[in-house]
């Protein structure tokens, strides 16, 4: 080939050189090779000054081979690499296996040549910025402290004008201690995050769109650290960022850094800092090197990563183990179909088209692009042979048995018209069809025979459909492929890049969806009926009933919690006189939350009467009890110590110390102290003992404060221990001293009662209450709580009076929960608003200790208003205004087939693969699994060949029950051996051994056992036959 240029000196270009290899490669008697690939790695702007508008044709990007002749492009790693399409596969199609090894060998040898005289090497200024990029980067920088602001009052729903620091903090602690459960700041954090990283990500993937490569000091293709990246050789463009622009934001477990108790990430940030630099962002480079609390969120995301890899490691391995173990004897057989050891079906066709993944890449849209630039060069290639002895000798008569003979025939000819037949009706269908279309669009404005058509495209187009119907039978999977195997070690491999635990949140309701190895346990190895996050897509009619009772459907089925219809901060009053504490929960107004829901006020306030108090007054109960316990504890303890101040007094005051043990000995000149002390023994004998506390508590009626306050009140102190001991004997109370003083306190409200009937049928209606109260068990913490929709006989519950009083039977309702309850009030308006409960904290024998508004605010956080069955959260997805579509979290079916007028349950779909089965079928099922298994690891652009899922999805459901690679299925398998290979080998040996099982010794697990050759697979599948 002549040079490229002549004078002063002759010169050869690279492209001249990889032309002349690739001539040299080409077999003789064959034409060159014609080559388009679109670049992949380097793009028209990676050219410094380049118009990507301007410069489509020949822009030295797109790499073109004409006849053999490099003309353009550049040879990167998606040319010479591992990628499907490259360079490499074309000339393995187009010349075959020993022409492909020529032209590895040749490149190789090139760049071991070219880096002798050339060495490649990186410096400083490959890394620097220009003066213009540094100031525009300083600039953009600058503004990630505004950031902060516009993304907290995206997350929290504020007006931004109207964002203060005191608002930001008090917003933020309060989601900061929300629990996950909590509808209204449970899931502010998550918001904020994205927020804050969707505006972060802007700027910086802006800024290098900008600066790179254009603004750095070195330009395209002289500077070094630029060519390595696009080129493919090492690193990447993230790379290439950390080292100019800036590290970015750092994530910890796939969310922004976390804040401890305090409210900061850090010690040297602020608590509550909205900054992003607070939660993680790293605006700083390696080039200039980092501060150290920066220096510090880059280590913590090393350390995460190292331990998420170790962590990794051993799930994703016993995942690929499990997978292999089951589909280790899967192969591909003569007749086409699919079996494993015991000769069972898993597949009729591989993959649906039996079809090798290898051989499929030239079969796309690319790939026959590549067979009409190399019609001519694929059709001799692939002709048969034209030599009269060679097809003579193949039609002779061979010397096989006649049985066999037959049989191969059979074989051989029904082989062919599956091949014909999916080649013919499947493939050529969709295209005559799409004929037909076009045919019809045109025909209105020109018409046009077929006899008036030229020659030459029908010639083309005849010959491409040869072309292809050769590949599609040269490319069919040959029998004795381990096709179990490869499926095992595709996903295998790639499931070590996934991140341990991932929940992606789809939407802006935060629906959860499990993502990475945690889902494809779920999948693969699980096969539970229990899953993490269910969720349903369910598409709505395109009709405007349709969608007006869709939308009333989802407010029907929406989970509401108590929490997102009033306000967060209840109103709180207390009263020191009576020792009594007042909560009034006001409700948001309807317009706030009608859009989700169909809930009312008057349903807030039944919800409070019917959930919240009982609730409330068990939990009252409960922490009462316990803190008696407490307080017990702390008085036997300072007695003791009062009674060793007291010993070490006497021994300093006289040589003969005098040893009080009675409290009669202390007299009123003993001081504060004996009175102190006299007042802890008497209140510590009253808890000793039954036998003798209620004797001890009258030993001085005059002095004890308890007595004297009850006849202040107007009480008989006699009949106040009466009402006491007979609550004991009941069981109302667990705790005694809370008998008492409740009681006592019960009695002084209703002082202006005098008819002792009415009260002691009061008192029976509180026992009757709380005695059907004390059937149920108290709740777990974490459970939530539901409200009967049918609660209530009388229809005055679910509405307020319309006199504008409160009706006094639900009053007493609930004031009778507990003895503590001692005013209960609501709004009468046509729109109540609020609800108020006053609760009595007095104690005659000391202050209780109880935080009565975190323990409600509790209660609510769980309670749920209205819920869908088995749904807890859905709404109605109108991105496309055509095509709505309603996603909820939760899988319930029976639900929707009762309204086939409304959703298009032809179209449904759920993650929930033992629901898919029940419901539409098994073909539903496996078709579910396929994809589910695919977007795993599509949500990680990991590419896997679709036969690959498809067999393992065949493989889970051919018995038409959907199974998992788990020990359950493994018993299945008629080889004892590979059985005992997988787990639990003593059980399996025991049941071989009861069961007196036959080994066929058809696995490969069997036939290592046994020490015999593996057969059956690849070129041992067949016995060859010689004279």
């Amino acid at each position: 080939m002549p040079p490229a240029i002549i004078k002063p000196q002759r010169l050869w270009m690279g492209k001249q050189v990889i032309s002349t290899l690739l001539m040299n490669i080409t077999p003789s008697g064959l034409p060159f090779l014609n080559h388009f690939v679109k670049g992949k790695n380097v793009k028209v702007s990676t050219w410094v000054g380049s118009n990507e508008e301007r410069a489509r044709v020949m822009n030295d990007v797109d790499l073109v081979i004409v006849d053999g002749y490099m003309a353009s492009g550049m040879l990167d790693k998606a040319h010479i690499g591992s990628a499907a399409g490259g360079l490499v596969h074309s000339v393995y199609e187009a010349y075959g296996p020993h022409a492909a090894a020529q032209l590895l060998s040749g490149i190789s040898r090139l760049a071991d040549r070219f880096l002798k005289s050339s060495s490649f090497t990186m410096s400083l200024a490959d890394i620097m910025l220009n003066l213009e990029a540094d100031m525009l980067r300083k600039a953009r920088l600058n503004q990630l402290d505004t950031l902060g602001y516009a993304a907290f009052a995206e997350a929290f729903d504020v007006s931004l004008n109207h964002l203060t620091k005191e608002k930001i903090c008090d917003l933020y602690r309060k989601a900061h201690f929300a629990k996950t459960s909590d509808e209204v700041y449970g899931g502010k954090l998550s918001a904020l995050d994205r927020a804050l990283g969707k505006l972060t990500h802007k700027i910086l993937d802006n800024l290098s769109k900008t600066v790179l490569p254009n603004g750095l000091y070195k330009e395209f293709p002289l500077n070094s650290l630029l060519s390595m990246v696009v080129i493919g050789s090492k690193g990447g463009m993230v790379n290439a960022t950390q080292m100019t622009l800036g590290l970015g934001q750092i994530d910890i477990e796939g969310h922004r850094v976390g804040m401890m108790v305090s409210g900061r990430t850090l010690p040297c940030f602020p608590p509550y800092d909205i900054r992003p630099r607070a939660g993680g962002y790293c605006s700083y480079r390696f080039l200039t090197s980092m501060p150290p609390a920066e220096l510090f969120f880059h280590s913590m995301a090393g350390r995460d990563g190292l331990i998420d890899t170790a962590c990794k490691t051993s799930r994703s391995g016993y995942l690929q183990r499990s997978v292999t173990k089951h589909l280790e004897d899967v192969v591909v057989t003569f007749d086409g179909t699919v079996r494993d050891g015991g000769n069972n079906v898993i597949q009729f066709r591989y993959g649906d088209d039996g079809l090798d993944p290898c051989q499929a890449a030239f079969l796309k849209k690319d790939g026959l692009e590549f067979f009409a630039e190399n019609a001519e060069l694929l059709a001799s290639r692939w002709s048969c042979p034209a030599d009269p002895e060679v097809n003579q000798r193949l039609m002779n008569e061979h010397s096989l048995a006649p049985h066999l003979v037959k049989d191969i025939d059979e074989m051989a000819v029904r082989r062919m018209s599956i091949l014909r037949e999916s080649v013919s009706k499947k493939k050529l269908a969709h295209l005559q069809k799409k004929a037909a279309r076009a045919k019809s669009k045109l025909a209105s404005t020109q018409v046009t025979t077929h006899s008036e058509l030229p020659e030459a495209p029908c010639k083309l187009a005849a010959g491409l459909r040869t072309l292809v119907n050769a590949k599609i039978i040269q490319g069919q999977a040959p029998p004795g492929e381990p096709v179990g195997l490869l499926a095992s070690q595709s996903m295998g491999e790639p499931s070590t890049q996934m991140t341990l635990n991932t929940f992606h949140h789809a939407g802006k309701t935060e629906m959860n969806v499990t993502l990475g190895i945690p889902r494809l346990r779920e999948l693969l190895m699980t096969g539970s009926a229990d899953i993490a996050t269910p969720c349903m897509i369910v598409p709505i009619f395109n009709t405007k009933k349709a969608k007006a009772d869709a939308e009333e459907i989802a407010r029907h089925i929406y989970r509401l919690r108590l929490a997102e219809v009033i306000d967060p901060n209840p109103m709180v009053e207390m009263n020191y006189s009576s020792e009594s504490y007042s909560m009034q929960f006001n409700f948001l107004p309807p317009s706030s939350y009608k859009s989700r829901t169909n809930a009312t006020p008057a349903q807030i306030i039944k919800t409070f009467e019917k959930m919240i108090f009982p609730q409330f007054s068990k939990r009252l109960t409960q922490v009462l009890s316990e803190n008696r316990v407490k307080v017990g504890t702390i008085k036997t303890f300072h007695l003791k110590v009062l009674e060793r101040q007291q010993q070490a007094n006497d021994t300093a005051e006289s040589d003969e110390p005098q040893k009080r043990t009675g409290r009669d000995e202390w007299g009123e000149d003993d001081g504060a102290e004996a009175v102190r002390r006299r007042r802890l023994e008497a209140e510590d004998e009253e808890d000793d003992g039954e036998e003798t506390s209620r004797p001890r508590r009258h030993l001085d009626d005059e002095d004890d404060d308890e007595i004297a306050e009850l006849r202040e009140l107007g009480l008989d102190p006699e009949a106040v221990d009466a009402a006491a001991e007979e609550e004991e004997v009941t069981g109302f109370l667990d705790d005694e001293t809370e008998q008492f003083s409740s009681k006592k306190e019960k009695m002084a409200n209703g002082k202006a009662c005098n008819d002792e009937g009415e009260a002691a049928k009061a008192v029976t209606g509180i026992e009757a209450v709380e005695l059907e109260r004390d059937e149920d068990t108290l709740r777990s913490p974490n459970e939530d709580l539901f409200v009967d929709p049918d609660y209530g006989d009388d229809p005055t519950a679910n509405t307020v009076s319309s006199y504008g009083a409160m009706d006094q039977a639900r009053v007493r309702l609930v004031k009778n929960m507990h003895v503590r309850f001692t005013d209960y009030a609501y709004d009468t308006s046509p729109n109540p608003s609020w609800v108020r409960l006053t609760v009595s904290l007095f104690n005659p024998e000391g202050r209780i200790s109880v935080d009565l508004r975190t323990l409600m605010q509790d209660i609510i956080s769980r309670c749920v208003m209205s819920k869908g069955p088995d749904i807890k959260k859905s709404f109605i997805d109108k991105t496309d205004p055509n095509d709505w579509v309603l996603r909820c979290e939760g899988v319930d079916f029976k639900y929707l087939f009762n309204r086939p007028d409304v959703f298009d349950l032809t179209r449904v779909y759920s993650n929930h693969i033992q629901a898919m089965q029940d419901f539409f079928g098994i073909e539903a099922a496996r078709a579910t699994v396929i994809q589910e298994v695919n977007s795993v690891f599509g949500h990680y652009g990991i590419h896997i060949d679709s036969r690959h899922f498809s067999l393992v999805g065949d493989y889970l459901t051919n018995t038409g029950v959907y199974r998992a690679f788990n020990r359950r299925t493994m018993e299945f398998k008629p080889s004892p051996m590979q059985q005992t290979s997988f787990e639990t080998a003593t059980s399996v040996l025991k049941k071989v051994i009861q069961e007196d099982m036959v080994e066929n010794t058809k696995s490969p697990s069997a036939q290592i056992v046994t020490g015999q050759l593996t057969t059956g697979f690849g070129t041992s599948c067949f016995d060859l036959f010689s004279q």
